[in-house]
């Protein structure tokens, strides 16, 4: 993954430049020459560039390359412009631009730059017309992971410094920062004591430290007219915040039941079962046999006489002796075979041999008693 090491602002006023980030801001020089001048910042290091062409002004954003040419046919391969190689004495490079004309370097050192170790650029915030386009370039395009998302904002992972593509609000509304098309913003721990420290030395902000969801921020001009933020983020919550976030709603509670409730007359179905309730198979209807007493007719409740009920109309002579049906065969076929059974089981106990000996003892105890008489 390339990584953002230099962001290098090209300026007409290189003097009061470097005296405002060395002087009011407090950064320190890490090099110095009679047109460029970099400071000790951690992440991307910040690097000034005296360049008196007025079509040349702006912000640059370079970034390291441990092989120019891989990376330069990865970028073709993707559809971006880019320019012929160019080598110098820290390098070489070549030049790509975004969608919204933004210069763009990749670097190959002769050998691995130094992280700096100074106030971090923590991000650098390009804010963009066409939102969608830019952030398919640097996500597809340029490759770069994405680590937050937002409908109006996307952060890259680009090394210690982040880059963040932000829709440019068109209300007014927003931070003066947003409306540049890109912005530094320095990290800090500890805003008020930083913003304090360059109040000494003569900065003077145009905001004062704002308190927001996303932390605290203040901002100040430089030299060019360009807005520069400097940042503290939002400390994390404690296991108490989080705990009371659920309950900060005095609405209607957040609760849901574990199963659905019974209605009332219900009845208890497993759903193990391997023929449950809740698909029973339709049973047809039995249909009745005609009667030869009476004749189909519907029941319709008000189509008789004098509105009542239409009932059923009787054809047949009601005097005529009525055939009793044969039911009851099958019951009388059971009791007579029941006592049979019976019958058959009261003869079998007489012939059993416990029995036929208890009654030949019987006996013959009778007949010793006859005999002793």
């Amino acid at each position: 993954m390339s990584r953002l090491c230099h962001v290098i602002a090209f300026t007409k006023n290189f003097e009061a430049m470097r005296e405002f980030y060395s002087e009011r801001v407090g950064l320190r020089v890490r090099q110095q020459e009679p047109r460029w001048v970099a400071f000790e910042t951690g992440g991307a290091c910040l690097g000034l560039l005296d360049m008196p062409d007025e079509r040349k002004q702006g912000i640059v954003l370079r970034f390291e390359t441990g092989d120019l040419e891989a990376e330069r046919r990865a970028i073709a391969a993707r559809g971006v412009r880019t320019g012929d190689p160019i080598s110098f004495s820290g390098g070489r490079l070549i030049d790509v631009w975004d969608p919204e004309d933004n210069l763009i370097q990749f670097l190959e050192p002769p050998r691995a730059l130094p992280v700096g170790s100074g106030p971090a650029i923590q991000r650098v915030i390009l804010n963009v017309g066409d939102f969608g386009r830019a952030v398919s370039f640097y996500r597809g395009s340029m490759g770069f992971p994405v680590v937050g998302e937002t409908a109006h904002w996307v952060e890259f992972d680009t090394g210690g410094t982040r880059l963040a593509v932000h829709h440019r609000p068109g209300g007014a509304d927003h931070p003066r920062h947003a409306e540049q098309p890109i912005t530094l913003v320095f990290g800090t721990d500890d805003l008020t004591a930083w913003c304090e420290a360059m109040r000494g030395r003569g900065l003077r902000f145009v905001t004062a430290p704002v308190m927001e969801e996303f932390g605290v921020y203040a901002e100040a001009v430089d030299p060019d007219g360009r807005i520069v933020v400097f940042y503290e983020p939002p400390l994390p919550e404690s296991l108490e915040e989080e705990l009371a976030e659920a309950y900060e709603d005095d609405g209607a509670p957040q609760r849901s039941a574990m199963r659905k409730p019974v209605k009332k007359g219900s009845a208890t179905v497993s759903m193990m079962a391997l023929k449950p309730a809740y698909k029973k198979s339709k049973v047809a209807p039995r249909r009745r046999r005609p009667s030869a007493t009476t004749t189909s007719v519907v029941s319709v409740r008000g189509a008789g006489p004098d509105h009542s009920r239409l009932r059923p109309k009787r054809t047949a002579d009601e005097k005529k002796a009525r055939t009793k049906p044969g039911i009851g065969r099958l019951k009388k076929a059971e009791i007579r075979t029941i006592a049979s059974q019976r019958t058959a089981v009261a003869r079998t106990s007489k012939s059993r041999p416990v029995k036929r000996a208890s009654a030949n003892s019987s006996r013959r105890r009778g007949n010793g008693r006859g005999k002793s008489r």
